[in-house]
């Protein structure tokens, strides 16, 4: 590829978990792609190296304090994002899955988890439309095609603006191996992104979301090289991916870009799998003829 795939010059988007993996990736792609980014982590060291890169690519960031589990933390992040205007794309990426299986899953890991992989989703989704909608946003809608993009006005602004929520494969299915608390946020944030798609399309806000396989992070990797069971995980992943192999960050860096774009336009309430199949394959199914 030489250039982005979609364009996404003046738009400004704030991503949250953007300190390292995943969300990194997507910052540094949506920045390659013309937007400009705020970085949202409470792991100030890691948003700062984030941006440190966006920055040396050509691209335009700055790095928030976000811890989204705290109500009043994304309030105030927020705030410093509309401070150089407010974001008209919102990237939810953060999340933790701490493994233990039903039976002993504690109370506090159990609200926890969803305290950051749903509520915390819900609670920047909120403020990032009620800020968009208040400043007006970037504008009624983008042209596309020559055609201008609008949706109808009711009980406020309409805007141009797009979240894109990364869900998971084990939000459709069972993973099992102790993911349960993080299957079940997951299986939320699916249902939230209807929702919200419904609730906000009068206003002009799209809301979708990305589902990926098991990705090729460094942890990944090193586990791929390990003799012992736990390596041999890998090769359990990838008998339910009919392509062969795990996903790359950038590739689903590449689904979320399409979907904040005005490329997809006409797309909202959407779960994207970036699966390789896996969803498409049944439990019992056979790849190939």
């Amino acid at each position: 590829m030489t250039g982005p795939l979609v364009n996404l010059a003046g738009r400004h988007a704030a991503v949250t978990g953007a300190a390292g993996g995943l969300g990194r990736s997507i910052a540094r792609t949506l920045a390659g792609a013309g937007a400009r980014i705020s970085v949202l982590d409470i792991n100030a060291a890691g948003a700062e190296q984030t941006v440190s890169q966006i920055r040396a690519a050509g691209g335009c960031a700055d790095s928030i304090s976000c811890d989204v589990a705290d109500a009043g933390s994304i309030a105030a992040a927020f705030d410093q994002v509309a401070a150089s205007g407010p974001a008209d794309i919102l990237v939810n990426n953060a999340g933790i899955n701490p493994r233990q299986a039903s039976l002993e899953v504690t109370d506090e890991t159990w609200a926890h988890t969803l305290a950051i992989n749903l509520t915390g989703y819900f609670l920047c989704a909120r403020r990032f439309a009620e800020r968009l909608i208040a400043a007006g946003g970037p504008g009624p809608g983008a042209a596309v095609n020559g055609a201008a993009v609008n949706g109808a006005a009711v009980n406020g602004a309409v805007v141009n603006g797009a979240v894109v929520n990364v869900s998971s494969i084990g939000g459709s299915t069972s993973l099992g191996r102790g993911n349960f608390p993080y299957g079940v946020s997951k299986g939320g944030v699916d249902q939230l992104t209807r929702e919200l798609a419904v609730a906000w399309a009068p206003r002009g806000i799209r809301v979708n979301a990305v589902a990926p396989c098991q990705i090729a992070t460094d942890g990944l990797r090193a586990l791929s090289e390990n003799p012992s069971a736990e390596g041999r995980l890998i090769d359990t992943f990838l008998r339910g991916i009919p392509l062969g192999r795990l996903a790359e960050p950038e590739e689903v860096a590449a689904a979320v870009a399409f979907l904040a774009s005005d490329a997809a336009a006409m797309i909202t309430g959407v779960i994207l799998p970036v699966d390789g199949g896996n969803l498409a394959l049944n439990a019992g199914g056979t790849i190939g003829e």
